[in-house]
């Protein structure tokens, strides 16, 4: 799958970025602005983790 592909699945696109894209490699981007990206995009990532309870109206303290 590419990011392209996941276009309307937040969380999984940006897994797609930090593990997947070679951006060295593919877009010209030094070490320490690939290390600097994946460290922003994981917080970005477990940021919407974190809220989609919130977004979607869920109780978290409901049993499953």
């Amino acid at each position: 799958m590419t990011i392209d592909d996941r276009r309307m699945d937040p969380i999984s696109a940006l897994e797609v970025m930090i593990v997947e894209v070679d951006w060295e490699k593919e877009g010209g981007f030094c070490t320490d602005c690939v290390r600097t990206w994946k460290v922003i995009w994981t917080k970005d990532r477990e940021k919407i983790w974190k809220n989609l309870g919130d977004w979607l109206g869920l109780d978290a303290t409901a049993e499953l």
